[in-house]
């Protein structure tokens, strides 16, 4: 039986993670389908159940290597590219506190670059609007799930 994760668990994946997922489920889809086609007392109401839930399941693989994919291409539009050995790191331009002084409308605080590991950047993402960021680009995400935290 295919373990099926829910729609946040796999956006929280990386692309390469969820089309194995993906390849799984297909996989085990064909095998229900064949079992269907011999028909008989082999096929029960429970597989069927379960071909439903593989279909389902793979919609959303689907919607989510989509979205992974679009982020990956808006990125890789960019121009800025990692240093050697931090492609794995999630690389953000990043503002503490407010940005422009309300009153003059002059710059207070500047973007920088800011580099995160899978784990830290897992704690970062929870906890960054309490701590005052806010997150105005996302320069290199192996992972896909910073471009929905950009702020527009």
């Amino acid at each position: 039986m295919l373990q099926k994760l829910e729609l946040q668990q796999l956006r929280a994946l990386s692309l390469e993670d969820v089309k194995s997922y993906k390849k799984k489920a297909v996989e085990r889809k064909a095998e229900l389908e064949a079992a269907k086609a011999k028909g008989g007392k082999a096929w029960t109401s429970d597989l069927q159940e379960e071909l439903d839930e593989v279909v389902l399941f793979l919609v959303d693989v689907d919607d989510v290597i989509e979205e992974k994919s679009s982020a990956s291409k808006t990125q890789a539009k960019s121009d800025y590219t990692p240093k050697p050995g931090t492609e794995k790191m999630v690389h953000l331009s990043i503002v503490r506190g407010r940005r422009f002084n309300p009153m003059t409308g002059k710059e207070e605080s500047p973007a920088y670059t800011q580099m995160f590991t899978f784990a830290e950047w897992q704690l970062f993402k929870k906890t960054y609007k309490g701590l005052g960021y806010t997150i105005m680009a996302a320069l290199h995400d192996p992972y896909g799930d910073a471009a929905e935290l950009v702020q527009k």
